[in-house]
């Protein structure tokens, strides 16, 4: 009963009309070719969608071979992991609209081909399960304009290009993808590798996910957008330390951001860099011990130093962990900035001896203002009249220290 239950829902999946194929792994080889490895004794052809359930018995690690043009893939309950691996450098693997559906998986997937998107289309990984696109070192290619859409509440693990690569555009990797990404609720998104290399030319849009970096330091060139109702999060999940993750795409929408280092890693004049000119509207949340920088050098850049660019948008912020401010230039911060974190303007990174910090929110903030390395605060009035305030007076761990910096107002009235 059990299995044709399963098998219903992956006729559904594929469906109406849509031939569907079973593997068995009848055979002595591990051929897609060999139609002794399919239920019906025949090899897919093109617009069928490939199923792997518990028919599967044998040769879950086979070889897609020649470049097939699916309409979808479905793993099911299998007895174990399933791995697609193609020897044929030169072989494409085109998924349709049916996508991925590892919705009624009870193992793993790993996908480790040249896989091309040829149309809008979901991929539902269920919660507990893994989809593995391009372990390290594979050397296989993501192509296509067909936009991905995660959900399901599954792990995504993205791993494109070579051990030690650093490019921005490199081959063997996903920069020859062109669709957006989305990330439904509970999706977990791990990658690693820089710009292009990492998700391609498209963009990301975060409905209720996680993204987050591992295995290095990271810089993500890739447009966000934290999509106005949902709670996102992005972050970094690189053990080690001292890391650092560099956003120089734009941050937008009207959503929710959460800043958050799951595995307490960040350093404290590296963490998380905003670089680019973001736009968001919505709210960005800093986790307690997360350290987030806005101020880098832009552009195809993995340096970690101060620069003339980032912002924080629009935003209102709520900061638990630590704010650093690390521009090289003059910067205007009209924003909101709330909660019991750390605002720091410098602090040890390199460069911020010629940043100006105007403060012109009206902040609540409670935690302690240190102004060091050279830099200099500067209050300003707002549109009230009244001076935008360091921090909450009589919050805990309230006050302002200077550390080699400069706190000046430019208000006529006095400071309280």
């Amino acid at each position: 009963m059990k299995r044709c239950l399963v098998m219903v829902a992956a006729l559904a999946a594929a469906g109406a009309g849509a031939e569907t194929l079973q593997w068995t792994g009848a055979s002595a080889a591990d051929q897609w070719s060999d139609g002794a490895n399919w239920f019906l004794f025949a090899p897919p052809v093109d617009g069928d969608t490939v199923v792997f359930d518990a028919n599967a018995a044998a040769r879950l690690a086979n070889d897609p071979g020649q470049g097939w043009r699916l309409a979808g893939l479905v793993v099911a309950d299998v007895p174990g992991a399933v791995t697609l691996t193609n020897s044929a450098p030169a072989a494409v693997l085109t998924n349709g609209a049916g996508g991925l559906d590892l919705s009624a998986a009870t193992a793993d997937l790993s996908l480790l081909v040249n896989l091309e998107l040829a149309e809008p289309q979901t991929w539902n990984v269920a919660a507990g399960r893994t989809l593995n696109l391009h372990t390290l070192n594979s050397g296989r290619t993501l192509t296509g304009t067909g936009a991905v859409t995660l959900v399901g509440g599954g792990a995504v693990v993205l791993k494109p290009g070579t051990s030690g690569s650093v490019g921005f555009n490199d081959a063997g990797s996903f920069s020859g993808y062109a669709g957006t990404w989305t990330l439904g609720t509970n999706v977990l998104v791990t990658n690693i590798r820089n710009g292009r290399t990492a998700f391609g030319t498209g963009s990301i849009r975060m409905e209720g996910g996680t993204l987050a970096q591992v295995d290095g330091n990271w810089t993500w060139t890739t447009p966000i957008e934290a999509v106005a109702g949902f709670t996102s999060t992005l972050g970094n999940r690189s053990t080690g330390a001292g890391r650092a993750l560099k956003l120089q795409g734009v941050l937008s929408g009207g959503g929710t951001l959460v800043f958050d280092d799951t595995v307490n890693t960040l350093g404290a004049d590296t963490g998380i860099i905003l670089a680019g000119t973001n736009t968001c509207t919505g709210l960005l949340q800093i986790s307690p011990n997360t350290e987030v920088r806005v101020g880098g050098v832009p552009g195809d850049d993995v340096t970690t130093a101060a620069g003339p660019a980032g912002t924080l948008g629009e935003a209102a912020v709520t900061n638990d962990g630590t704010l650093t401010f690390s521009r090289s230039d003059e910067l205007v911060v009209s924003n909101a900035i709330a909660g019991v974190g750390a605002v720091r303007i410098g602090g040890g990174v390199a460069g911020v001896a010629t940043q100006v910090v105007r403060l012109r929110g009206s902040n609540t903030y409670a935690g302690l203002t240190s102004v060091s390395g050279g830099s200099t605060l500067e209050v300003d009035a707002i549109a009230d009249g009244a001076l935008s305030r360091i921090g909450e007076a009589g919050g805990a761990g309230n006050g302002v220290q200077l550390n080699n910096g400069t706190l000046r107002y430019s208000a006529a009235a006095a400071a309280t």
